[in-house]
């Protein structure tokens, strides 16, 4: 019985060692560990910014992108009723081309 208390008061000796050893560890880290977490904060706050920014810059592109998308339908519209125009004026041009030939011929005989 007496083997089994002196057994019992070493364990507890053993566990109470153990556990002083690991606060001791614990608090050897602890700088280590709060200089570690400081740039990670301070670069949580930059990317943040940097995220904001980015975010700011996207809508312009997508703000220009949709004012140049305007301006192409614009002006493809506007391309179109040109060409219309220069093919009846090409039309016209042969037509007058073609009367001009016959009435040089006709002038001629």
């Amino acid at each position: 019985m007496w083997q089994e208390e002196v057994a019992k008061q070493a364990i507890k000796h053993a566990l109470k060692a153990l556990k002083k050893r690991h606060l001791v560890e614990e608090g050897a880290h602890a700088p280590a560990y709060i200089a570690l977490s400081r740039p990670i904060i301070s670069q949580g706050s930059e990317w943040k910014g940097k995220a904001e920014k980015l975010e700011v810059e996207l809508q312009q592109c997508y703000k220009a992108q949709s004012r140049l998308s305007e301006q192409l339908v614009v002006e493809a519209a506007e391309s179109r009723t040109l060409k219309a125009f220069l093919q009846e004026k090409e039309t016209a041009m042969a037509e007058l081309e073609k009367e001009l030939t016959q009435t040089r011929l006709d002038v001629s005989l």
